[in-house]
This record gives C-alpha cells, structure tokens and sequence, in this order.
C-alpha cells in the first residue's frame, strides 16, 4: 500500500459518524477544524471517551494493521 500524494478534504457536520469501531478503514484524517467526538457504546449508553482537537489525528491504525 501506498499513501497518496494528495491528502483528501472532507467536511463533516455535527452529528456525523466519520468512523466506527469495529469496522477496518484504509484512513487516516486529520482535524483541521473544529472537534471530533470520539465515542464508544458501553451497555446502552453512547460515552464520550475524548476529544480531539485542531491538528489531532486519528483513525492511523487502520492504515499499520488489517485487524483496527
């Protein structure tokens, strides 16, 4: 696999699922604004483990292992 020359821009609005766990992703993406809510189901609750910021990555494992 190789990594693009030229990153991608998506725009996601609040609210919006960018990635879900448990689902294998070849992205990785980069906040360039706002927040991005990272969540996870505990029983029948939705928690917000944390949250990312302006510059924070996330979703690279995906682009390391097969098995993220």
């Amino acid at each position: 696999m190789k990594l693009k020359d030229t990153p991608i821009i998506q725009r996601f609005s609040k609210g919006d699922v960018i990635v879900s766990e448990g689902i294998v992703s070849n992205n990785a993406y980069i906040v360039i604004s706002g927040k991005v809510q990272v969540t996870k189901k505990l029983e029948k609750k939705t928690v917000v483990i944390s949250v990312l910021a302006e510059g924070e990555v996330f979703g690279e494992m995906g682009l390391i292992s097969s098995s993220v």
